[in-house]
């Protein structure tokens, strides 16, 4: 949908949508990995670093624990959420170049 010009408002919503599902999954998955290998204590913790601090405490975790698997599934979880709000980001500027573009086109005011 980002392809096709009058669609890309729409997907740039559905990227945001989509970082806050991997955003979510992430937190919900380190949370549980954290509180397996190192309990509460460490949960607390990460909840205490304004709420992220889980996902670092579960990465250093898996490193501590040597769990690769759960140390790669943990990075690729955080770059599926940055890099979905990255590209929603992006793609709702082009939409809104085009949308200038197209108003300057037709000799409309632009909304500020």
């Amino acid at each position: 949908m980002a392809l096709i010009g009058p669609s890309r408002g729409m997907s740039a919503f559905g990227f945001l949508i989509a970082s806050f599902v991997y955003g979510l999954s992430l937190w919900v998955w380190a949370f549980l990995y954290t509180l397996q290998t190192w309990g509460w204590i460490a949960v607390i913790v990460g909840i205490f670093m304004a709420g992220i601090g889980v996902v670092p405490i579960a990465m250093l975790s898996a490193l501590f624990h040597a769990h690769w698997a759960a140390f790669g599934q943990l990075i690729l979880g955080l770059a599926l959420t940055i890099g979905c709000r990255a590209t929603g980001a992006f793609v709702a500027a082009k939409a809104d170049e085009r949308t200038a573009r197209l108003a300057r086109l037709r000799g409309s005011p632009t909304r500020d």
